[in-house]
């Protein structure tokens, strides 16, 4: 808007001066048409000296001569072609220029208002990937909790069930010595159901181990100590020697999960504050 109100004053100030070089052409024509004036001046004053006066007497109607009127010439106006005066090469070129000066301004003006609105337009769609990106984060660190917690889930449920399997093994085979047979059957059911129970576990346990290192980079150093303990976490599966929970491990990958959530939401918070 600034930028338009001098290309104005400068088209009007342009405009002044070519109207102020036109100014001398008329007051010349004008001085021009006082001396032509001057100059028949005297000439009508000297005919009007030569016209007789006229007498006192009264004239004789009988002769029925009348006085001669005088012959001066009539004063002599300025024609059209006096007054003209041929147009000023200055204000010519002044219009040129204004013109020439009033195309560069608006082709400027256009051409600053495309950039502006291509700027525009570009921080826009910047703003509003990096909004996107944000959002993609928030939800890509809500669905790393909910998988940890599946996972967590998972080992826990995997556990119980070797527990249950191996014990009920160690209490078939006692019965077998004693030669209890009711006993022998009843722990060999168990020992079919934790086997089902561990086998489902373990599938979960692989799910979701391989979930959250695909949600990683491969070479994150922040991912390195966790990912150590999921490995651990799979190469126990099926351990015959397991007689008790283990709840160590579950909370080492609790804790390893809870820093590498808060160092991702500090940075997704970051991102959101800049935008």
């Amino acid at each position: 808007m600034k930028i338009q109100i001098a290309a104005l004053l400068l088209a009007v100030t342009c405009g002044s001066i070519a109207f102020a070089a036109d100014l001398p052409t008329a007051q010349v024509s004008q001085q021009e048409i006082l001396s032509n004036k001057s100059k028949n001046g005297p000439e009508t004053q000297a005919s009007s000296s030569n016209k007789p006066q006229p007498s006192s007497k009264p004239i004789d109607k009988v002769d029925g001569v009348k006085p001669e009127l005088s012959s001066a010439a009539p004063p002599t106006k300025p024609t059209a072609e006096a007054s003209q005066t041929p147009p000023s090469p200055l204000s010519f070129w002044i219009t040129i220029a204004v013109v020439v000066t009033a195309g560069i301004v608006n082709y400027w003006l256009n051409t600053r208002t495309m950039s502006n609105q291509t700027q525009e337009a570009t921080k826009s769609r910047q703003a509003d990937h990096q909004n996107k990106v944000s959002e993609y984060r928030h939800a890509w660190l809500q669905e790393l909790r909910n998988t940890a917690s599946e996972l967590i889930k998972a080992i826990h449920d995997g556990q119980s069930a070797l527990m249950r399997m191996n014990l009920s093994r160690d209490y078939r085979e006692a019965a077998k010595q004693r030669g209890d047979q009711e006993s022998v059957k009843e722990n060999h059911e168990q020992v079919r159901l934790g086997y089902a129970d561990e086998r489902a576990a373990a599938s979960e346990i692989h799910k979701y181990v391989s979930k959250i290192k695909l949600m990683f980079k491969p070479a994150d150093p922040q991912t390195s100590k966790l990912f150590s303990l999921l490995d651990g976490v799979i190469e126990k599966i099926g351990d015959k020697d397991l007689r008790q929970l283990n709840n160590v491990v579950i909370e080492e990958i609790v804790a390893e999960l809870q820093v590498i959530l808060k160092s991702e939401w500090e940075i997704t918070k970051t991102r959101m504050a800049k935008e």
